[in-house]
């Protein structure tokens, strides 16, 4: 059968592209999907068997598609974007997308990925990736690379008709991207480093301040963000303030120390009416994409993207896409069959969950095709909004 007939997801995907592209694509991603992982030489034995062609003739095929400069990665982006707004949106009435940020590296040849996940319920899929192998690829351009994959990112948000919060971890803390990301008017959670410095206007006020940067007149008082008074089980929201000595830009700076954690969160936003405690529950959920590393790359438990044979850094790109495809289609799975089966995930009470929705999805992936129409009204009921978690005990530290 052929794979747009047994996933018709997959049609309403991949409508932006040619039918044969189309084809291709549904074949690819479907024997993703159905073995489980997205290793070069055990994708090709997949197809080889369905299609009853010899496995190299089969990685031939993969190659070509990867290759193909026809196949945008642009609007699979876009088309995978809108499905996941949609499938967000019509389960729960959350404004924005959740997307994170995060590089990941691995291997004697160095390979590394620049990566951007959407958060679903505590995982996330990847939706846009920039692969670089060698050290020496990255250095002296990287500044200009993030640059430029957050730009194209923001591209394919706003085509897609929808809205989104970028969430980073410190690396990417840069006064440079931060500009970057104002410029282009796209809202963003970013952690700082605690030597970073801020500046407060003498006269304005910093919630929660207990030093004198809350009072005098004129001037700026500055300090860095470890210099702050925060204790643990606290949190300080320091307003609108100038980041670096220089005040290259103004921001809002909040600080957020929960209880048995050896650091705070230092959060830099341009969500300037957000409260503390949504801020805190946002840039929580970047942890999806630390998740979604191990379910793709992972060889154990996940769908073993390091053992991929591809040495080209483009094709690389391509194919983490092509597996944020099938993720999509693995997690709804998961969750219509924690539905019919709440205990399928095999919960403990020390452990929680051990089975996740992903690797669910990837067991009876097959089984319940047989029974279920997996169309593009399936998926998109089936995709768990970002599951917020909740920070009662946050308040503002006593001045």
């Amino acid at each position: 059968m052929c794979p747009l007939a047994k996933y018709p997801v997959l049609g309403s995907i991949f409508k932006p592209f040619r039918r044969s592209q189309q084809k291709t694509l549904a074949l690819i991603v479907s024997a993703i999907a159905e073995a489980g992982t997205c290793a070069s030489l055990a994708l090709s034995a997949h197809i080889a068997a369905r299609r009853g062609v010899q496995v190299a003739s089969a990685l031939r095929q993969l190659q070509r598609l990867l290759a193909n400069p026809r196949v945008r990665m642009h609007e699979l982006t876009v088309s995978m974007l809108r499905l996941i707004a949609q499938g967000v949106q019509h389960v729960h009435e959350h404004k924005h997308l959740l997307i994170a940020l995060d590089w990941t590296e691995w291997g004697a040849e160095e390979k590394s990925l620049l990566v951007a996940a959407a958060i679903v319920g505590t995982r996330a899929i990847p939706v846009r990736a920039a692969a670089f192998f060698g050290a020496s690829e990255i250095p002296l351009s990287r500044n200009a690379r993030e640059n430029l994959f957050v730009a194209r990112l923001v591209r394919a948000i706003r085509d897609a008709g929808t809205r989104a919060i970028l969430l980073c971890d410190r690396g990417f803390r840069r006064v440079s991207l931060l500009v970057h990301l104002q410029r282009l008017e796209q809202p963003f959670v970013v952690r700082l480093a605690k030597h970073v410095s801020v500046e407060l206007e003498r006269g304005g006020s910093a919630s929660g301040s207990a030093s004198g940067s809350a009072s005098g007149s004129g001037g700026h008082s500055g300090r860095r963000l470890k210099e702050q008074p925060l204790s643990p089980g606290t949190a300080l929201d320091l307003g609108r303030v100038h980041v670096r000595k220089d005040r290259a830009i103004e921001l809002r700076v909040v600080g957020i120390w929960a209880t048995g954690q050896k650091e705070p969160w230092w959060l830099v936003t341009n969500l300037f009416d957000a409260s503390l405690e949504e801020l805190a529950a946002l840039y929580d959920r970047r942890m999806g994409v630390e998740e979604q590393f191990r379910d793709v790359n992972g060889c154990r438990f996940g769908a073993q993207l390091k053992w991929t044979q591809i040495q080209t850094p483009r094709y690389l790109s391509r194919l983490l896409l092509l597996v944020g495809v099938a993720a999509m289609l693995w997690t709804a799975v998961g969750v219509a069959i924690t539905e019919e089966r709440p205990k399928a995930q095999a919960s403990v009470k020390s452990r929680g969950a051990r089975l996740s929705l992903l690797k669910l999805g990837i067991y009876f992936l097959t089984e319940l095709r047989r029974r279920r129409h997996l169309g593009i009204r399936f998926v998109m009921h089936h995709l768990p909004p970002p599951e917020l978690r909740l920070f009662p005990w946050l308040h503002v530290a006593p001045s």
